[in-house]
C-alpha cells in the first residue's frame, strides 16, 4: 500500500511537470510571433484552473483566541411566599404518599385477615377436628410448633 501511494505521488508529479512544460513551451511560441499548433490546446489552456493556492497564505499562521468561555449560572430567586408555596406543595405530596400507603396496608390486611371474624369465635365441640383444621391451614405446623415450644419451655423463676 505504501509503494501504491508512493507510485501516485511520482505519476502525479510527472504530470504537473508535464503541464508546466507544455504551459511554458506555449508561452515561448506565443512570445516568439508562432502560433500555437490547435485551438483546441488555447482552450484546454484557458479552461485549466489553477492548481495551487497561494502559498503566502497558507502559511499564515492564525492566532486563537484563549479567551474563558463565560457560562452563567441560573439564580433562584425565591421571597417568603414562594418558599411557603413550595413547602405547602412538598407537604401536600408527603401527605398523599401517606394516604397511599395507608389505604395500602389496610387493604393488605383485609386481604390477611380471614373473611369473618365470627367464624374463628366458636369452638367446636371436637379437639381433634379443630387441631387438623388448625394445620391445614397455611402456617399452620409452623404455629402448632411455636406453641408446643412455648408452653414446654421452663420457667425463668424457677432457675
Amino acid at each position: 500500500m505504501a509503494g501504491d501511494l508512493e507510485d501516485f505521488l511520482k505519476r502525479a508529479a510527472e504530470r504537473r511537470a508535464q503541464k508546466q512544460r507544455t504551459a511554458g513551451n506555449a508561452r515561448t511560441n506565443s512570445g516568439s510571433g508562432q502560433r500555437p499548433h490547435t485551438q483546441g490546446s488555447q482552450q484546454r489552456q484557458k479552461r485549466q484552473a489553477p492548481q495551487y493556492t497561494n502559498s503566502r497564505r497558507e502559511r499564515q499562521v492564525r492566532v486563537e483566541d484563549d479567551e474563558p468561555i463565560l457560562l452563567g449560572e441560573p439564580i433562584e430567586v425565591e421571597g417568603p411566599l414562594a418558599a411557603q408555596q413550595q413547602q405547602l406543595a412538598i407537604s401536600k405530596r408527603r401527605a398523599e404518599d401517606a394516604r397511599k400507603r395507608i389505604s395500602e396496608a389496610q387493604r393488605s390486611v383485609a386481604a390477611l385477615a380471614p373473611g369473618d371474624p365470627s367464624e374463628d369465635d366458636h369452638v367446636t365441640e371436637n379437639p381433634i377436628e379443630e387441631l387438623l383444621q388448625h394445620l391445614s391451614r397455611p402456617g399452620g405446623a409452623q404455629q402448632a410448633f411455636l406453641l408446643n415450644e412455648i408452653l414446654t419451655r421452663p420457667n425463668w423463676d424457677d432457675l
